[in-house]
């Protein structure tokens, strides 16, 4: 009988050894438990414009599932250098001004 795991939803599992013989069982190990999650599917970057020297303008795709999204840029492609974030708390919002840059890069 397959059971399905239900999604979001923390599961609890443990282990006992059978015994045969002179050998009799043992006790359950302690109990381990395991959440099972959804990871989201990234967002597509839309268009990312320079509005002034130092703003950009930035837009991506919906998802429906999303309660907000996180903006990451950096002055560098590796996100080493200069590392900052602007986090949006809406799952509607597409898109958002980044202001006070100087030669970012966008991830």
């Amino acid at each position: 009988m397959t059971k399905r795991i239900l999604d979001n939803t923390t599961h609890y599992f443990r282990v006992m050894a059978i015994g045969s013989g002179i050998y009799i069982d043992s006790d359950y190990s302690p109990v381990v438990s395991a959440l099972n999650v959804i990871p989201l599917t990234p967002p597509t970057l839309g268009t990312v414009t320079a509005t002034s020297s130092s703003t950009m303008s930035v837009s991506w795709s919906a998802d429906t599932k999303a309660n907000g999204y996180v903006i990451q840029y950096a002055t560098n492609a590796a996100f080493t250098a200069n590392v900052d974030t602007k986090t949006i708390d809406s799952q509607s919002t597409t898109s958002t001004v980044i202001e006070g840059l100087n030669g970012c890069q966008w991830q």
